[in-house]
């Protein structure tokens, strides 16, 4: 993902684990002898009330350690503070849970107000088995049995949480109310966020305050300097609002019946969440195993609230792993420049290393899961594709978007195939068959039998993968079978696309204008066509970024050099079916649509494919994106727009003003940020005066979105 992409969230409840029993423990010493008496009982499964205590020690909860002098093993106290409400409803019942599980009575501490109760190691041990550690408060997590809790005992743990550190945030002039929960540990709040979103509830991170000093009462009540960590907040607004109070809500009525409260008296509603956020940084997070997996009835899935998608070129089987390699064409066409000859005789060589080669892979790779490595090897799937199509077609002088493209690419494409499939049973007499082949579509006996008996090595040989980082390190142009994206064109790195995003003009360092190698060194074999070398790029520059129609350029190097949206929608999908025919798994290839296209030329693509067998589509409208790592269009300027739809949401007041021309009605619509939008209007309509009003409320409304302060 890149910095600005759009991605879709979960918007509804997702699975929940429906195992009940906690984790395994045993318990020693004292506890022990008081579950021996029945003194104390221990839970065995969880309950929204074992949630809800968990909950409480995150919130409102602490774990101290202290070991007695002359003792190795330290004493260990959890301890919970509770308000005026709280202590008279939760305390005891808290109390009375900790008593039957644990026997202990603790001790208990009211001073200000406020309402202590300590408990000894014994509640520590069995809470520690679910997760809760002896942790500072900048290091609070949500216990780690709880991610494979029960519905209602997570639901309990979130109630518990809101309710100790949470507010109910009403404005009532702007008719905006949010319920939020303050916490100096960044990464409680963050696991707070993914349990949310597997109910469905969007919530959002903010950072309050920076760490500093800070004047607060101390025991006695009397101002002292405090060091303050960072503190962060979770906001819930919208739709999700509700859908809180409905599932979650809070375990103290007053705090309940102030969000019902405002809730209630929302006319129309909560607004809707639009379920879709940004990508704003990315950061390198280390090495960790990767899993692949399908799900068969949506082709996606939800990874940490995220919607995600399995990858169009490779489907593959429950447990089966990518495999992958790709053949650089550009490699085997030899001879002149723009009137080369493909050497078939190497490409057969490479062909049969690179299946070995990616044969062994198999053997040596260390895989994560046993159930990934079974599947791995009893079908050896492999996955040889090519890149650098466009560059070979260069190099043979035959223009992308032509007959001669789609005959060479089945041509190419059937040699590769056939040449993979003679090479993998090459290996198979040497290795043996893949393990599942009894059975498959080579086996004559079996009912899926296609016809042709075979004995190879892999079940599948040929993939065409999008190749886009591995062709730039090889220092090609166009990626797998794609056609140049531009001739000469803008790239951005990640620097910029943030700068962009900020409504900045990015740094020169941090924009790269690119030529295409060959046309290059063509055009200074040609003189740069009788321009200047500056000249010429600033004219594809603002010929969109393509060499077609520049009169100066000879039409048969205009023809050559086809870029992404000089070639028609209908021959993308005919050139990626050209390459499918010949392919096992599936092929990738993105059809560039232009900025313009409508909702049928999307239809008419995908009914297009299906029609000539592609296995899978990938369609991108040029601009649909905020901003692109390759792009056609200038890097925009400078703006302070504001975007009403990334508000939380909208409010409006209508005012009445007496004037010496009648009453003036003035609408103000609100968000979190303040007025976005006025309009005024003096009846009756039709009239001068009428006019000039609501001209105002126009000229103030374009104001504040474009940044104003009011």
């Amino acid at each position: 993902a890149a910095l600005g992409d759009e991605i879709m969230i979960q918007s509804g409840p997702g699975a929940w684990s429906r195992d009940n029993a906690l984790p395994p423990f045993i318990p020693e010493n004292k506890l022990q002898a008081r579950a021996s008496r029945g003194e104390a009982r221990l839970p065995k499964k969880w309950s929204r009330e074992l949630g809800e205590l968990l909950g409480w020690v995150a919130g409102d909860g602490w774990v101290s350690e202290e070991t007695p002098k002359g003792r190795h093993v330290p004493n260990y106290t959890i301890g919970l503070m509770y308000g005026d409400e709280e202590k008279k409803l939760l305390a005891p019942k808290f109390h009375a849970l900790i008593k039957e599980w644990t026997g202990l009575d603790g001790a208990r501490v009211e001073r200000n107000g406020t309402l202590a109760q300590y408990y000894r190691s014994a509640l520590f041990y069995f809470l520690r088995s679910l997760g809760v550690h002896e942790k500072n408060g900048l290091e609070k997590r949500v216990p780690e049995a709880l991610w494979k809790a029960p519905r209602e005992s997570v639901l309990g743990f979130l109630s518990a949480l809101f309710t100790a550190d949470g507010t109910v945030n009403i404005s009532r002039g702007v008719h905006y109310g949010s319920l939020r929960l303050a916490n100096s540990s960044k990464k409680l709040l963050q696991d707070v966020q993914l349990l949310l979103l597997n109910e469905g509830i969007v919530s959002h991170l903010y950072l309050r305050r920076k760490a500093g000093k800070k004047l607060m009462p101390d025991s006695r009540r009397r101002p002292k300097l405090y060091a303050c960590a960072d503190q962060y907040e979770l906001v819930i607004t919208r739709s999700s609002r509700a859908r809180f109070l409905k599932e979650i809500g809070f375990l103290t009525p007053s705090k309940q019946r102030k969000a019902e409260s405002f809730e209630s008296g929302l006319s129309r509603g909560p607004y809707r969440e639009s379920f879709t956020t940004q990508v704003k940084t990315v950061s390198p997070a280390g090495r960790a195993d990767v899993y692949c997996t399908t799900e068969p009835e949506t082709h996606s899935l939800i990874a940490d609230g995220i919607v995600s998608a399995n990858c169009g070129e490779q489907p593959l089987l429950p447990w089966e792993p990518c495999n992958l390699g790709s053949i650089n064409l550009a490699n085997f066409v030899e001879g002149e420049p723009l009137k080369g000859k493909f050497n078939f005789k190497r490409l057969s060589g490479a062909v049969e290393l690179a299946v070995r080669f990616l044969d062994d892979v198999i053997e040596v790779n260390n895989y994560p899961l046993p159930e990934i490595e079974r599947m791995a090897k009893s079908n050896r799937r492999i996955g040889l594709g090519v890149m650098g199509y466009a560059e070979a077609l260069v190099k043979l002088g035959i223009p992308y978007d032509s007959a001669a493209s789609l005959e060479f690419a089945e041509k190419l494409m059937r040699f590769i195939n056939d040449r993979a499939l003679a090479a993998s049973e090459e290996l198979a007499r040497e290795r043996g068959t893949f393990p599942s082949w009894k059975g498959s579509v080579y086996d004559p006996g079996a009912a899926c039998f296609r016809g042709e008996a075979r004995a190879p090595r892999n079940c599948a040989r040929t993939t065409i993968a999008p190749t886009g980082t591995i062709a730039i390190t090889a220092g090609l142009q166009g990626s797998g079978i794609e056609p140049f994206f531009a001739i000469a064109y803008t790239r951005y790195n990640a620097n910029a696309l943030e700068a962009l995003k900020r409504g900045e003009a990015p740094a020169e360092s941090d924009v790269f204008f690119e030529v295409n190698p060959l046309f290059k060194e063509a055009a200074e074999r040609n003189g740069h066509f009788g321009m200047k070398g500056q000249d010429l790029w600033s004219r594809i520059n603002d010929n969109r970024k393509s060499v077609r129609g520049i009169p100066e350029i000879p039409a048969k190097i205009q023809e050559l050099f086809a870029c992404a949206h000089d070639v028609s929608v209908e021959f993308h999908v005919r050139i990626q079916a050209a390459f499918q025919k010949f392919t096992d798994n599936g092929v990738s290839k993105t059809i560039n649509l232009p900025n313009s296209a409508s909702v049928d030329d999307v239809r008419g693509a995908y009914a297009l494919a299906y029609e000539l067998g592609c296995k899978g589509i990938t369609i991108y409208r040029d601009g649909s994106k905020a901003q692109q790592v390759l792009s056609l269009a200038p890097a925009p300027a400078k703006s302070r727009r504001r975007d009403p739809s990334t508000a939380f949401g909208v409010s409006s007041e209508y005012y009445q003003v007496k004037t010496g021309y009648g009453p003036l009605h003035v609408h103000i619509n609100y968000d979190e940020r303040g007025p976005y939008q006025v309009f005024t209007n003096i009846p009756p309509l039709g009239t001068e005066i009428s006019a000039l009003t609501s001209l105002v409320g126009i000229l103030l409304s374009k104001y504040l979105a474009e940044g104003g302060d009011p």
